[in-house]
């Protein structure tokens, strides 16, 4: 056989330079090992984003002098939340666009994670989703929080198309909900409902439109029916505020929770998922927008409105301080400084070690790392929490999209001349040490030590930890296979030699 120089044939570069068909074997088993363990991290890592922590911080927003004043008191006050309406899309809603013009037009960030229960938790309770530790909730509270302002309005009422677990978590008087199948029927009887919730005499009336949500994630963003559901939304504001008007006596807020992708989904800290369009109208002049806002302002807004003290812990501020003082993105969480350094000396570590292991050699660079996340992105979208690839447990999507990196990494080691265990250092330690610094970053590791301690919830760094496991995970399988293709032909050259 010619063997051109310099290019081994494929499942042989291995021969060359040591490295005995035991150890070849010995490296396989453990490759595949590995590849299962970092499969059950993930897993693991995964389970943990749904658990509530123990209590945070405060956010760092700049607060008001003492006596400052906030918005007066009203008889009435009506929320209308449209759950999923991305901003974008608020700002095509003429009924939308035609009330917030009358008074208050604002761009409310909503905090992280972007989950529709921990958001309403921010909304009437005023403690972000880090202050309360309700990140990731997707269930029911078990009690209403004795904060929570229609737990302390009397006669409070609120009307939800669906998912009736959400509001029953906040304590109103009065809950009525809709099914979860969103037929025309449903809708009347939901329209019906809210029209009769805001047009009584209660202090509180709340309306939860979640088909915008529903065809969100059905769809995404882009889809015509998103557009529908969200039209049909603009046409319930109309109605509801024909039946109850803005006015001295009463005042509206009508807000989101958080935006979708255009491919559907929600839950990081993207801006476009973050921070949805809000007014306040009623008793209030009449405000250029869209101004930034944090939806824990808004909850001061609307506790002044009740004629109601926040919790102390609440750090909204009087609504004409926080207009001129918007603090943008003061309410997210970020990695500390100790986590920064672990996470530089991880890769600087690693960087070192591949350098020594590749020297000059390109090849033995880990590129198809590079490879493998270019076309999981440009298949899938950018990875963050709001990316739908990020959670399931297999991790299907996510080995997927990265397969091109896969066939690259077998391509390329199968022609090395290097020892296997050489070959296998070269191009795991740098993607390694990108794991563990994602994993520091989020907590991964912490959370995983103690069942007590905060989620591994960082934006960015958790959707980027659960891809970069799937992918080393992948990598461990494919370099094991292009160990065991080379332990077979190995095998068989000496077994062939020897007769």
């Amino acid at each position: 056989m010619v063997v051109r120089r310099g290019v081994p044939p494929l499942g042989d570069g291995v021969r060359a330079r040591g490295g005995g068909t035991g150890q070849v074997l010995g490296l396989v088993v453990a490759l595949v090992l590995a590849g299962v363990g970092l499969h059950q991290l993930r897993r693991n890592v995964i389970a943990a984003f749904f658990r509530d922590a123990p209590p945070g911080p405060a956010p760092l927003l700049q607060q008001a002098p003492p006596g400052t004043r906030g918005l007066s008191v009203v008889s009435r006050v009506r929320v209308l939340l449209i759950d999923g309406l991305s901003a974008p899309q608020a700002d095509k809603l003429p009924g939308l666009r035609a009330l917030c013009s009358q008074g208050f037009q604002g761009l409310v960030d909503t905090g992280f994670p972007t989950v529709s229960l921990p958001v309403q938790h921010v909304l009437w309770t005023g403690l972000t989703q880090t202050q309360a530790g309700r990140l990731y909730r997707l269930t029911a509270l078990p009690e209403p929080p004795p904060t929570s302002l229609p737990f302390r309005s009397v006669n409070s009422r609120a009307v939800a198309e669906s998912h009736p677990h959400i509001v029953k978590s906040f304590g109103f008087d009065h809950v009525w909900h809709g099914p979860k199948t969103h037929d025309d029927a449903a809708w009347a009887a939901f329209t019906q409902a809210a029209e009769a919730a805001v047009a009584s005499d209660a202090p509180l009336a709340f309306v939860h439109v979640l088909r915008v949500d529903v065809a969100g994630h059905e769809a995404g963003a882009r889809a015509p029916g998103y557009t529908e559901a969200a039209a049909r939304a603009d046409a319930l504001l109309t109605q509801l505020t024909t039946r109850a008007p803005p006015s001295e006596h009463t005042r509206w807020f009508v807000l989101s929770d958080h935006g979708h992708r255009p491919q559907g989904g929600h839950g990081g800290a993207e801006p476009m998922i973050r921070q949805v369009r809000g007014c306040v109208v009623g008793a209030l002049p009449k405000t250029e927008g869209p101004r930034p806002l944090h939806l824990v302002d808004l909850h001061r807004a609307l506790a002044d409105s009740l004629g109601m003290n926040p919790d102390p812990r609440a750090p909204g501020r009087p609504f004409a301080f926080a207009l001129h003082h918007p603090d943008e993105g003061a309410t997210l969480p970020h990695p500390g400084a100790a986590r920064w350094l672990a996470a530089a000396l991880f890769l600087l570590a690693a960087f070192g070690l591949t350098l020594r292991l590749a020297r000059t050699r390109a090849w033995l660079w880990p590129s198809w790392a590079l490879v493998a996340y270019v076309s999981l992105t440009g298949g899938f979208g950018a990875l963050t929490l709001s990316n739908p690839v990020v959670y399931p447990p297999f991790g299907r999507d996510l080995l997927l999209g990265a397969l091109p990196g896969f066939v690259w990494l077998a391509w390329v080691s199968a022609r090395q001349r290097d020892p296997f265990w050489r070959t296998v250092l070269a191009q795991l330690t740098l993607p390694t040490a990108f794991l563990l610094a994602s994993g520091g970053l989020c907590g991964a590791f912490s959370a995983l030590a103690s069942r007590q301690g905060a989620p591994p919830l960082m934006p960015l760094w958790s959707a980027h930890f659960s891809a970069a496991a799937a992918m080393l995970s992948g990598a461990c399988f494919t370099l094991a296979l292009v160990g065991l293709v080379t332990w077979i032909r190995r095998t068989f050259n000496e077994v062939r030699r020897t007769d």
